[in-house]
């Protein structure tokens, strides 16, 4: 109950990648969760219907500065947890100024009261740690994803994977077999985008269990990296094979 806002950024889908997206998302999902501040957003909307598409200067100072300040000798959120904001892969959003300045203030929203915590991940950019590095911060967590076993969560993605396609495409109940998804599992070597890549590419064959029969039987034993490598030249070598058939035809 506590969750209040997220923002999930990604460069390759227009509305994920823009920065100032971000704070009036995040507003919008506090005010669902908090009334009192729900009222002083409304009260924004009336002054500045367009606030959505304005400077961020401006969002951050009309969405949250100013009804924070307001917020802030009410005792509202007192012996309750803090409201929580999530913004996942900042560093895929924007370009160095524009991720610049989100990080600048997302940084004074931080520290702008006790009430509210912001959670973010991020590859390490120096326009993004030159901003997050203030005494409102604790942005200094640095976790090198490969010393994490992520071995179950890769097993239960892989499975939940399976059975959407499986399901969705009528496809042979033995690809749900344990087996194969410890197979797929291990092979993913704690990629969750290598599962996701073999799904799509999967989910686009025409013949599928041949797909997958492919993909299980392809071996590479010279880490995560090679794994991804091995499965996107199958790919790209599929892909050309099929243009050059279709060429042929013609």
């Amino acid at each position: 109950g506590v969750l209040a806002g997220s923002f999930f950024c990604k460069r390759d889908i227009p509305e994920q990648r823009e920065a100032g997206h971000i704070l009036p998302s995040l507003s919008y999902g506090l005010a669902l969760v908090h009334k009192p501040y729900r009222q002083h957003v409304l009260d924004v909307l009336e002054k500045e219907p367009a606030i959505a598409s304005a400077e961020m200067s401006l969002q951050l100072r009309l969405l949250f500065m100013e009804p924070i300040i307001r917020l802030s000798g009410t005792n509202h959120r007192r012996g309750s947890p803090p409201f929580i904001f999530v913004i996942d892969a900042l560093d895929e959003c924007g370009d160095l100024r524009t991720r610049s300045q989100i990080a600048g203030h997302l940084a004074q929203l931080a520290g702008a009261c006790d009430w509210l915590k912001i959670f973010i991940t991020s590859r390490p950019l120096p326009e993004l740690y030159g901003k997050l590095d203030s005494p409102n911060c604790m942005c200094s967590k640095e976790l090198d994803l490969t010393s994490i076993s992520a071995e179950n969560d890769i097993y239960q993605y892989t499975k939940h994977s399976l059975e959407e396609l499986v399901n969705s495409q009528s496809l042979d109940e033995k690809w749900l077999a344990d087996d194969f998804i410890q197979l797929l599992s291990r092979k993913a070597a704690g990629l969750f985008i290598w599962t996701s890549t073999v799904m799509k590419y999967v989910e686009g064959q025409h013949d599928k269990d041949a797909a997958f029969t492919t993909i299980s039987s392809n071996t590479v034993d010279d880490g995560p990296l090679m794994e991804l490598d091995s499965l996107y030249l199958k790919i790209i070598r599929g892909s050309r094979a099929g243009l050059d058939a279709t060429n042929k035809s013609f």
